[in-house]
């Protein structure tokens, strides 16, 4: 009986799926591996040993911060030259560079920063989504209010905080709509107006909520000066400052912040041609938001350049 010997020099397919193990008409069979373990195929054809793994530190083992808890690792570049490998657990992170741990952070003696502050518990880390840009590092959870975490001037220097937004986005959970007696008039047509009512019907809690005018005009309240005075920024001009009649205008409210304890945080985050993007929460899971080109944290809706 005659041996047959085959050399097989290509490997560039990598492990065959059981399921095409019998599909030898393809031409990408003939660059496979019934199996490929521990092993990295090259795009060039040939294979390597995987890189092995090097003890670096240890991480708490006990108690309620041990790793075995939730332990999430996260790239950080922050130049060409200077990369990290944060790694999370319940309520630290801890920072490595070059393969050594960065110890004293913010010469606080500790080797790790303290987020428990911010609900990065070891349960949440499962699910945490992140994006950087320069020395930031955004971090999101459908039960956390978005974090930041910001290198510094060293090494060493890193701060978490839940992200102060200049603006959130507003959604009408609960939309009511009533009509006010009296007129109301508005000083000027477009941009930042004055509305006066004949009687008082306005309050602090409408600040945020909307003006309808019929047949034209909608307007944004952002500042309540008197139960008779607000100010608005219009999104549809008024066909002019003359007193809307009682029964054309009214109030359009229930709006709130789109983000809360109550309605869930975002669920992903990225960033995109200058903007900060937010996708999904409990509430609006569906829903991108994007916030002004080149200010990250302002959600403020505006009208769209042409």
């Amino acid at each position: 009986m005659a041996r047959f010997v085959s050399i097989q020099t290509n490997f560039s397919t990598g492990e065959l799926d059981p399921l095409l193990r019998a599909r030898v008409d393809l031409a990408a069979y003939q660059n496979a591996l019934e199996e490929a373990t521990n092993v990295v195929c090259q795009p060039q054809g040939g294979i390597r040993r995987r890189p092995g793994t090097k003890f670096i530190s240890a991480l708490a083992n006990t108690g309620a911060e041990s790793a075995g808890n939730g332990t999430r690792l996260v790239e950080f570049e922050f130049s060409t030259s200077d990369s990290y490998m944060l790694c999370f657990t319940h309520n630290r992170m801890t920072v490595f560079k070059n393969k050594t741990l960065i110890t004293n952070i913010n010469g606080s003696g500790n080797n790790f920063l303290d987020t428990s502050a911010l609900g990065l518990t070891g349960a949440r880390l499962a699910n945490i989504v992140w994006t950087q840009s320069a020395d930031t590092l955004i971090v999101t959870h459908p039960d956390v209010a978005p974090i930041k975490i910001v290198r510094g001037g060293t090494d060493a220097t890193w701060t978490g905080s839940t992200i102060t937004f200049d603006s959130i986005p507003k959604y009408a959970f609960t939309a009511a709509f009533s009509n006010p007696a009296g007129t109301l008039t508005p000083s000027a047509v477009s941009g930042k107006v004055t509305l006066t009512a004949s009687s008082a019907v306005f309050s602090a809690g409408n600040v945020n909520q909307y003006i309808n005018a019929t047949p034209q005009g909608r307007a944004k309240i952002v500042k309540f000066t008197s139960t008779t005075s607000v100010d608005a920024i219009t999104e549809f001009p008024f066909f002019n400052t003359t007193a809307i009649a009682n029964g054309s205008w009214e109030l359009e409210s229930g709006y709130e912040d789109v983000w809360s304890a109550g309605k869930g945080y975002p669920r992903s985050v990225t960033f995109h041609e200058g903007r900060l993007y937010f996708g999904g929460s409990k509430t609006r899971p569906s829903t991108i938001w994007g916030s002004k080109v080149g200010l990250f944290f302002d959600f403020d809706p505006t009208e769209g350049l042409g």
